[in-house]
């Protein structure tokens, strides 16, 4: 029945190890994104922003960008398919940090004399021409004649992507993307954005979420391993007092320190433990209101209705649930190697006669 318990108890400690290991690679996933601030609608009659507005913001304040998405059909190489089409500045590249897979992303000067310049993903590229090296090439859209620049790895999306400046169209914009800055609502007040209006997601404050869940995860192992100690103390504590009364009994204090040292020793530890554990537990509970205090600042992504516009919005998304589940199952999973550590726990043997 002892191996049996133990066997699960093993089986429990190993599932939270790897529950603790999905949240670590879900907190690393966030990693060279921290100093973003996504702005999204809070309601779908939250106002459009011009791009001329956008990019005065930019040139003024902090370099942003922003997608304007939309379905089109393309035709190259005597194909012809349907894309998502994303209208956007020279920034995108920079700040949402994607890599170039070949050639370049456009310029500042393209998107200025709005040239007829894109950037195919890699899906894109393969799925219209079946190459990478594509710089140079041409498509048609609109019924006009676009010049290929470059070969984007926008990394964690499966759709087939196209970008061109969005200065071309000027449509208007519902959300962006900028890096990080002191103050985000003042600085973005004087251009008429309100705070009501848009939802700040800060990628810095959602990666705190999930570092700090990992801290909860440890915290609350430790103080559930202190109660679960603290809860056979007083059953031990009683049979040591009572042994060492009878000890005292038999020798003069001294000769009691001198013949029953180890004994003498035990005691003093037990006591202290008593004393040491309660305070232990309470300084390791300050950190977790701290961190629970600190959540309510959080956007809770799966609440925000309508959509996220970003694609990297929406991993983000998808890795907090994923995390939110790990970390709910990783408290489950220490609840039960607490109780079923403690369950019929043996009773404590009294010290035979020969040795009081």
């Amino acid at each position: 029945m002892n191996f049996l318990k133990t066997k699960f108890i093993v089986i429990c400690l190993i599932l939270l190890l790897v529950s603790i290991g999905v949240m670590g690679f879900s907190v690393y996933l966030f990693r060279g994104q921290e100093n973003l601030f996504f702005i999204i609608p809070s309601v779908l009659s939250s106002p459009s922003l011009s791009i001329e507005l956008l990019e005065e913001i930019s040139e003024k304040e902090t370099l942003l960008t922003y997608e304007i998405l939309s379905i089109e059909r393309l035709s190259a190489s005597q194909r012809s398919a349907s894309f998502t089409l994303i209208e956007t500045n020279s920034n995108y590249l920079h700040i949402l940090g994607c890599n170039m897979i070949s050639g370049s992303f456009f310029t500042r000067q393209a998107w200025d004399e709005k040239l007829r310049y894109a950037v195919l993903n890699e899906n894109a590229a393969i799925s219209i021409f079946g190459s990478i090296n594509i710089t140079g090439s041409l498509f048609s859209l609109w019924n006009e004649t676009w010049i290929i620049t470059g070969v984007i790895d926008d990394r964690i999306t499966d759709e087939s992507r196209i970008y061109i400046p969005s200065s071309i169209n000027s449509k208007a914009v519902s959300a962006f993307v900028l890096m990080e800055i002191d103050h985000i609502t003042s600085t973005l007040r004087p251009y008429r954005i309100r705070e009501e209006d848009f939802h700040v997601i800060s990628l810095a404050s959602l990666r705190r979420l999930l570092m700090e869940r990992l801290q909860l995860i440890f915290l609350v192992f430790f103080i559930l391993l202190i109660l679960s100690f603290y809860l056979r103390i007083p059953k031990i504590l009683k049979i040591y007092i009572n042994t060492l009364k009878i000890k005292l009994s038999s020798y003069y204090f001294r000769e009691f320190l001198y013949k029953e040292r180890m004994y003498a020793i035990k005691s003093f530890v037990l006591i202290l433990s008593v004393i040491i554990l309660p305070i232990l537990t309470l300084i390791i509970s300050l950190p977790i209101v701290s961190i629970l205090l600190s959540w309510h600042d959080i956007p809770n992504l799966s609440l925000i209705k309508g959509d996220l516009y970003f694609f990297q919005l929406i991993l983000v998304r998808n890795l907090e649930i994923i995390n939110r589940i790990f970390f709910i199952f990783s408290l489950l999973l220490i609840l039960v190697i607490v109780i079923k550590t403690n369950y019929n726990l043996p009773s404590t043997k009294k010290v035979p006669e020969g040795e009081q």
